[in-house]
């Protein structure tokens, strides 16, 4: 059993560093890019973006378990939190439309 919490511990470490990558790159693009256009995500670019998470779920399924796992959730919600507190109490922020 002590192996099974280490496991667990170790994966969610590795969450939060995923996690961490995404939000970083995200800022990245922000500074160099400036902001998120919706229309960046207009017919043929959802179409191209969409077809390689759809092969993915029929050829890798281990992936799949990854995403759906309960501490991702957990961490992901944290952001998206803190994210929508910060939208909601600073006034004149640009949230929506940045990358992270």
């Amino acid at each position: 059993m002590a192996y099974k919490g280490k496991r667990e511990q170790k994966t969610f470490v590795e969450e939060i560093i995923v996690v961490s990558g995404v939000l970083i790159a995200g800022v990245a693009l922000q500074f160099f890019t400036g902001g998120f256009d919706k229309a960046f995500l207009a017919f043929p670019v959802n179409v191209i973006l969409l077809l390689p998470l759809i092969a993915l779920f029929f050829v890798k399924r281990v992936a799949l378990e990854r995403v759906a796992s309960g501490s991702l959730s957990i961490i992901l919600l944290i952001v998206f939190t803190i994210a929508a507190l910060y939208m909601g109490l600073i006034p004149g922020n640009q949230v929506k439309v940045s990358w992270p």
